[in-house]
């Protein structure tokens, strides 16, 4: 395989990567508080068969995660809550502390505020590894903008939000959770919530119409080059076996 074909291989490489992310990017949005994907490429080097040094081959060097704001959705759902700033609840899960944009919370049958998969938001003390949950008493609650929560008992505790230095050490692990090193994440200084309210995934859905018409059209290109190259191959062996 000539230089020119590892390069055509590379880029339909990279093309398809970039279409898976950008249909899970357009799949999800419809989903509170999801944060869309980016991919950052790279060129590298490589080498043929021959060992000769071939550049211009495209890799994928990072998948990253947009935590940019998204747009706050009212819903009047009062169990809904949507953060504005840099800032994430805290979720109780079989696998540890984790940490969500997702606002979309409810009610356990013993009233403690969960997400929509059963697990506890967290508030702020209690102990250090369990955390302490959110009890309502009640089916009313009301959420402060700074996170202080009252029943119809009154206040029950405070919502734990917290922040990280660098967002990009968050690892996303689905259902709109990410997990973090123990000990990254700090109290978030500058945020509020709003209830009744729900933000939006950050996907602008008009670029990621556009995005998949460009992998589609380089996709193509690709393909158009490695015909090329292998009926250019193959009229060299058809002309070497006829000499």
């Amino acid at each position: 395989m000539n230089a020119g074909m590892y390069k055509a291989v590379s880029g339909s490489v990279a093309q398809m990567r970039r279409l898976e992310v950008t249909t899970q990017n357009l799949a999800n949005l419809n989903t509170s508080g999801f944060k869309g994907q980016r991919l950052a490429f790279s060129e590298l080097l490589g080498l043929t068969a021959e060992q000769e040094r071939v550049g211009g081959l495209v890799a994928v060097a990072e998948q990253r995660t947009d935590f940019s704001q998204g747009e706050l959705q009212p819903t009047g759902n009062n169990f809904d809550l949507a953060l504005d700033g840099e800032a994430f609840f805290v979720i109780r899960t079989g696998r540890g502390f984790r940490y969500t944009r997702q606002g979309n919370f409810t009610l356990a049958p013993d009233g403690i505020l969960v997400n929509s998969f059963g697990e506890p938001v967290l508030g702020e003390s209690g102990n250090r590894r369990e955390g302490e949950v959110i009890r309502i008493s009640g089916k009313k609650m009301e959420v402060s903008s700074d996170g202080i929560v009252r029943s119809e008992e009154g206040e029950v505790g405070k919502l734990r939000i917290v922040r990280f230095r660098d967002p990009r050490i968050l690892a996303k692990e689905g259902r709109g959770l990410y997990r973090a090193l123990d000990g990254t994440a700090q109290p978030a200084p500058d945020y509020r919530i709003l209830q009744g309210n729900l933000e939006r995934a950050n996907v602008n859905p008009v670029d990621a119409m556009v995005g998949l018409i460009n992998i589609h059209r380089q996709f193509e290109a690709y393909g158009k080059v490695l015909q090329m190259m292998d009926s250019a191959t193959a009229r060299m062996l058809s002309e070497g076996a006829r000499l």
